[in-house]
């Protein structure tokens, strides 16, 4: 499972839900390691690469000695839903 953040947000505020999700059985839980900053630049205009690499990241950390067949499960939050 990888918590993509929601627009002026960071990582940070999904610990919770990280933590919930693996006590229910999601052994592998990820969030994309945003900081709530790094949208500020998106208001006037600027593009998302930054936070796609941050998903890319995340996505490889949940996979990362997983089974073959293992997928990733992407839970979004506002635009990280998008």
């Amino acid at each position: 499972v990888v918590v993509l953040p929601g627009f002026l947000r960071g990582a940070a505020l999904y610990g919770e839900l990280a933590a919930a999700l693996r006590r229910r059985g999601h052994e592998r839980v990820e969030v994309a390691q945003v900081e709530a900053w790094q949208w500020y630049p998106t208001l006037a205009g600027r593009d998302f690469a930054w936070y796609l690499q941050a998903v890319e990241r995340a996505c490889e950390a949940a996979l990362r000695g997983a089974a073959p067949e293992a997928r990733v499960v992407l839970v979004g939050h506002s635009a990280g839903g998008w």
